[in-house]
């Protein structure tokens, strides 16, 4: 994946940190598991972007599958909630999840408001990337 890509990822996930109170740590995953992006900070415990994306995307299967017994569209959000925080993870377009790390004091329908557009922006970034690098035919 292109570099500009990736840091205008991480940018969008650096806003979403420092910018709502009680986000804790964010990170974006391809479906397949791989972080692609993020801003988790060292002193999480037992937190690594590798396992957090592996972990997420393969949580957001199983919630597809899940939400499959009420219709065929696919999960568009997990949220799993402890006395501690919670976990958010946001499905973006069929290609990546955005998972989303807070504390306690979280205020969800703030986070809900900026990780939508979060998630917007994420997917027309990886929209973009793919038109760039579709084979293009030319008309003789």
């Amino acid at each position: 994946m292109a570099t500009e890509i990736i840091g205008s990822m991480r940018y969008l996930l650096d806003q979403l940190v420092q910018g709502v109170p009680g986000v804790v740590g964010a990170l974006v995953a391809s479906v397949d598991g791989f972080a692609l992006a993020s801003n988790i900070p060292h002193d999480l415990p037992s937190t690594d972007a590798a396992g957090l994306a592996a972990m997420s995307a393969a949580a957001l299967g199983v919630s597809n599958r899940l939400v499959g017994a009420v219709g065929r569209e696919p999960a568009a959000e997990l949220a799993l909630r402890s006395p501690s925080g919670h976990v958010i993870v946001c499905r973006i377009a069929n290609v990546a999840a955005l998972t989303v790390l807070t504390d306690a004091t979280v205020d969800i329908e703030q986070l809900s408001d900026v990780s939508r557009m979060v998630t917007d922006s994420i997917e027309q970034l990886l929209r973009n990337a793919a038109a760039v690098a579709a084979p293009r035919h030319v008309t003789p």
